[in-house]
């Protein structure tokens, strides 16, 4: 039979480990680990009380092996009885007195008592790290005794309990979370830094700051000021005025503006109707059918591809009549919907050539004996006059300008 012991059972392989029986082992409670602590200390036959139990077990941290170790090390130190001091003289922390202590301190805003109490931890041979550490877990369990009334989440001894559920009320939480926060991050400069006494003093005036905060913004927040009610003045009633009658609009102004309109009329729907007075003659037309049909197909293929089947057959009340092979041409080209309207692109390549803006359309179908008529061909469009009246059409657009010759 053989054992495996790992702590990254996912780097075994998947040959190995499916031939195996695995078995979990989870860290041990703070009370498991201290009876253990204290059966293997009575039976090498040293005598240890429970406050230096307690003390192992914490630093141990869940860990069976770590917490025999430490057992070990305090058991070479001492004489066979086991105190906290030995405790903490072997792991270099302080005491749990030190620590009620250092924290008042912080309550109180004292900033010169916190610097005097960096120096005597310096000064007594404490190990920065280890105190930093304390100080994380001595500020998570007064957070825990703060939102909680369950003492076993602390991580301390019974009689240490009740009076971490007394100094918890002097912070707040937001405080004691920033808390936390400081000397774990203070602790993991350590590594990085030789200045440890110096990381030790910013924690402690930070936590200082943190607790002195929620107060600082409650002094700061001004005090509802209540303002006297306005008395009521007893207005008189006001005297009951006769209705004035609507003043009548003078007609004749009414009808010389309609007579204006009248005349105004005609002429505006003379200059708008089909968008279609300057249009050349219908042969001009014709002739440059091709090089419509090639403007159309740079702005719109598929209006292209309706009008190579369309014909121009006259110019109606200045309006180009093309005929159509079908309905559903017709009506695909005449549809205004769509995000590019297949119409709109003919009526801007018209403008392109003939420069008539909004120039007038009529669609028809082409009946049987027309479609048979056939009609020479308009010129070919040259792709030079293409591209120069596409490059005219851009400068033109770009500076507002206009073709006087």
């Amino acid at each position: 039979i053989f054992i495996l012991a790992t702590t990254e059972p996912q780097s075994i392989p998947v040959t190995i480990r499916s031939r195996c029986q695995q078995f979990d082992f989870r860290r041990g409670s703070l009370k498991d680990l201290k009876d253990r602590l204290r059966y293997v200390a009575e039976n090498e036959g040293a005598g240890a009380d429970d406050a230096a139990l307690n003390l192992m077990a914490i630093n141990a941290d869940g860990s069976w092996r770590d917490g025999l170790s430490l057992l070990e090390q305090v058991l070479a130190y001492t004489d066979g009885a086991i105190t906290v001091e030995d405790v903490n003289t072997v792991l270099g922390t302080v005491t749990q007195d030190f620590l009620f202590r250092i924290t008042d301190i912080l309550a109180e805003g004292d900033q010169a008592g916190a610097f005097e109490a960096a120096a005597e931890a310096v000064n007594s041979g404490k190990e920065m790290q280890q105190l930093l550490r304390s100080m994380a877990g001595h500020m998570r369990n007064l957070l825990f005794a703060l939102v909680t009334k369950n003492a076993d989440v602390l991580t301390t001894s019974t009689e240490s309990a009740a009076q971490m559920q007394k100094q918890a009320v002097k912070f707040s939480k937001t405080a004691l979370l920033q808390g936390v926060s400081i000397f774990t991050e203070a602790e993991k400069e350590t590594r990085y830094s030789q200045a440890h006494r110096l990381l030790l003093e910013l924690a402690l005036l930070k936590m200082i700051e943190a607790a002195a905060e929620p107060a600082r913004a409650a002094s700061a927040q001004p005090l509802p000021v209540e303002k006297p009610m306005p008395e009521r003045a007893h207005r008189q009633p006001e005297p009951v005025r006769p209705a004035r009658e609507a003043p009548q609009k003078a007609a004749p102004v009414i009808e010389k503006k309609q007579k204006t309109a009248e005349k105004e009329t005609p002429a505006k729907a003379d200059a708008g109707a089909h968008g279609k007075q300057n249009l050349p003659e219908f042969d001009k037309i014709y002739k440059k059918w091709n090089l419509v049909l090639q403007h159309t197909k740079s702005i719109n293929i598929t209006a292209y591809a309706l009008l190579t089947d369309a014909t121009p057959t006259e110019l109606r009340d200045g309006a180009i009549v093309l005929k159509f092979k079908g309905e559903g041409q017709k009506n695909l080209l005449m549809n205004e919907s769509g995000k590019a309207p297949k119409k709109q692109a003919l009526l801007t390549a018209l403008e392109r050539v003939f420069g008539v803006a909004n120039a007038g359309i009529i669609c028809e179908v082409l009946e049987p004996e027309q479609a048979a008529a056939v009609k020479p061909e308009p010129e070919a469009a040259p792709v030079e006059d293409v591209q120069g009246q596409e490059t005219l059409a851009n400068v033109l657009d770009m500076f507002g300008g206009e073709i006087v010759n």
